[in-house]
């Protein structure tokens, strides 16, 4: 239970809305770059990709940083919109 509890206090932080909105804007900018080089399904898979080696990237820099925490949940609140908007793309 007390796991829960912090992984609730972690969602109602600033920084992981802060991720949620750089992930998105992330893939937003690139989708729209690539789809004048892509077709849609490839524009998606390097778009998503993109997100999360920029994500994945941070997060060893705040893990080396003596003034950062490293956090894997950083990383997966900057690829859900990555996964939210590729699903929108496909299945909707």
């Amino acid at each position: 239970m007390e796991k829960l509890l912090k992984l609730m206090q972690d969602i109602n932080e600033k920084d992981k809305l802060d991720h949620f909105f750089y992930g998105f804007f992330i893939y937003n900018i690139s989708i729209y770059i690539l789809l004048f080089f892509f077709p849609l399904f490839i524009s998606s898979i390097i778009s998503f990709s993109l997100v999360f080696i920029i994500a994945f990237l941070k997060e060893v820099y705040d893990f080396y940083h003596p003034n950062h925490k490293f956090s894997i949940m950083d990383i997966v609140y900057t690829i859900i919109p990555g996964i939210i908007q590729t699903l929108i793309l496909f299945y909707f």
